[in-house]
């Protein structure tokens, strides 16, 4: 087996897995897995190269949902902390699921809201949301008591994310910006969270 088939036999793994706990619980819209693997997962891994400037030494995922960023991020960075945010109980399960199985050893699952995790103090901290499933006034203010630290946030042209960026003028210091090969609607922004 070479490197490159080592890198994505987790990766295969991970989709595998959510396709068959979504037969239960809601993960993925997308009904074909090798779709998903092209247009969802490959521009995630694909945003991945924004973070090179950034020495982010623990990730949180607010609201992870099926772990689209967070799963791939802790396999890439192996290293370093990332921690699913999820308050909806069955999928922090199907999280907990893919940590026990892929054998993350750096990867948590935080069963709360956004507004209930505290970060450990002292670590430099990459907050991160994909699909941003609530206010931006509330990841604003969570935002706010954590100056220094980065924010990525995926966005569509429309998406709720992209007001986070409108109302957090004086917060946020847009630093990067990625559009995405797959879908050119799609952007991945970095910013230094200024409080």
């Amino acid at each position: 087996m070479n490197q490159s088939e080592r890198q994505h036999e987790p990766l295969d793994t991970y989709v595998s897995l959510l396709y068959h706990w979504n037969r239960r619980i809601r993960l993925v819209g997308e009904r074909d897995p090798e779709t998903f693997r092209r247009k969802h997962l490959g521009e995630v891994v694909a945003a991945f190269s924004i973070l090179t400037p950034v020495a982010w030494q623990l990730a949180v995922d607010i609201g992870s949902g099926n772990g689209l960023v967070a799963v791939p991020l802790a396999l890439a960075y192996p290293e370093r902390r990332v921690v699913a945010v999820e308050p909806r109980q069955k999928k922090c399960a199907f999280l907990r699921v893919v940590k026990h199985k892929l054998g993350m050893t750096n990867f948590e699952v935080a069963a709360m809201r956004l507004e209930e995790y505290a970060a450990p103090a002292g670590m430099h901290v990459l907050w991160m949301a994909r699909a941003l499933e609530i206010a931006p006034a509330v990841l604003l203010s969570v935002l706010r008591g954590h100056p220094g630290d980065t924010l990525m946030l995926f966005s569509g042209k429309t998406s709720p994310a992209t007001r986070v960026f409108i109302e957090g003028q004086g917060t946020l210091l847009v630093i990067g910006r990625q559009t995405s090969d797959i879908d050119p609607q799609r952007t991945v922004t970095l910013a230094r969270i200024l409080g």
